[in-house]
């Protein structure tokens, strides 16, 4: 009637927009009567709506309806009675506001189909950057067993990550260095038994020869018969010649003895007799030993700290003591020809479950380009020998279980430390004597 249709005329200029009020499933006013004579609206509630609205009690539905070729969609909002029944239905097409609905529609398609799109972008550089990072340690894997099949010297693979992946790169750098120091300790053992097998013949061809030789100049010295003071001058001066002479020879063949001697004890691997000791006796039975050779030098004081605890060990006592009498040696030979006297100190000490020997000179130093080759046969910073003292001392070392290592400074002096391990209580020290037979 006029009251409801007011009421759609105050609703639709409120809201802007088009109303048609249902009572049960029969149009009751509309504010586009015109739409209405026209039967453009539809006089009837549709189906699904009524079943919606009225019998399940739904606060709202919606309908798509159609004016020819133009689709709208429809809302409808349920008015209850006062017993909170739906009774009216309020409809509101969006004839007029179609075109702006489809248009948002659309943007929000757009937009949905535009943040789809980013996302998956964002995905493929994400996976890209994991990917990265996935294969890269693996790169790295690959190159380094490329060089390790090679046989070059290869870098440690940096471990970037924590997982799986890293633990593999720990295991390959744990057994790229394991590798290395195999093949170090490979060439090391290549080089002693070329070494071994070359001063076995030198000194075989030398010790040969010098016997006779020395015997011969001393039968020499011992026939000679010097002239008398009145003999002529020329008869004089021969004489002083020849005993310059053989004395030198003597001195020189003693000298390819020692060496000889050094040959033959760097290429046969003696009989150990490993025996329990006290690694502060033997060092005091080595500076015994060295006084003779500092008393002829007259370049250098021994000062000798061995404590007062005994040092247990076993080892070999001979093979010790020439280890430490050769130090001591060496030690003496680095120290220059200067005013004050040098300083050469033999110490003997216990640090932690091992007994130390220590020989510290002021000498002047071991150059830093030839640090590395110290221990290695056939090198050598002296005038006189071979260079075999030290690495015949490491051997012998280290075949009973020790360590040799050298700390110095150039033109400050050196300290070589000699570690072994401490004896059990109640026990040798050694599962077993460390004895190898002698070579031929």
């Amino acid at each position: 009637g006029a009251p409801e249709a007011a009421r759609l005329d105050a609703v639709s200029a409120a809201l802007g927009v088009d109303v048609h009020l249902y009572r049960g499933d029969a149009l009751e006013a509309s504010s586009r009567r015109q739409l209405v004579r026209q039967r453009l609206i539809e006089p009837r509630l549709p189906g699904g709506v009524y079943r919606a609205l009225y019998l399940d009690d739904q606060p709202y539905a919606f309908s798509d309806d159609r004016i020819g070729t133009f689709a709208y969609t429809t809302g409808y909002l349920a008015l209850p009675d006062t017993s909170g029944r739906p009774a009216e239905a309020l409809a509101i097409p969006t004839l007029s506001e179609q075109a702006g609905i489809e248009a948002g529609r659309s943007r929000y398609v757009a937009y949905l189909f535009g943040g789809l799109l980013a996302l998956l972008a964002a995905i493929l550089v994400v996976a890209v950057l994991l990917a990265g990072q996935l294969t890269r340690p693996f790169g790295r894997l690959r190159e380094g067993l490329r060089a390790v099949g090679a046989g070059e010297a290869e870098e440690p693979i940096p471990v970037e990550t924590h997982d799986e992946v890293g633990e593999l790169v720990e295991t390959f750098n744990a057994m790229q260095a394991a590798l290395a120091e195999s093949r170090q300790k490979l060439a090391e053992q290549e080089r002693e038994i070329a070494w071994s097998t070359m001063a076995r013949q030198v000194a075989h061809e030398i010790k040969n020869p010098l016997m006779p030789m020395k015997l011969s100049v001393q039968h020499l010295q011992r026939t000679f018969q010097r002239p008398p003071d009145e003999a002529p001058p020329e008869e004089v001066r021969f004489a002083g010649q020849f005993e310059r002479t053989t004395g030198m020879l003597i001195d020189q063949i003693e000298t390819l003895d020692r060496i000889a001697s050094d040959f033959s004890r760097f290429a046969r691997m003696p009989m150990r007799n490993p025996e329990p000791l006290d690694l502060a006796d033997v060092a005091r039975e080595a500076a015994a030993l060295f006084e003779g050779t500092l008393a002829e030098s007259g370049r250098a004081e021994l000062e000798v700290d061995l404590g007062g605890a005994p040092l247990p060990i076993r080892a070999d006592r001979e093979e010790l003591r020439r280890v430490l009498v050769n130090l001591l040696t060496n030690a003496l030979q680095a120290i220059p020809d200067r005013p004050e006297p040098g300083r050469i100190a033999l110490r003997a000490r216990r640090d932690g479950a091992a007994a130390e020997a220590l020989v510290t000179d002021d000498g002047t130093g071991i150059p830093e380009d030839v640090q590395e080759r110290v221990f290695q046969p056939s090198f050598s910073t002296k005038t006189s020998g071979m260079g075999l003292g030290l690495a015949i001392s490491k051997r012998a070392v280290e075949a009973v279980g020790g360590s040799i290592a050298f700390e110095t400074a150039e033109g400050a002096g050196t300290t070589f430390t000699v570690r072994l391990p401490l004896a059990a209580p109640g026990g040798d020290g050694l599962a077993a004597p460390v004895t190898r037979p002698e070579a031929a």
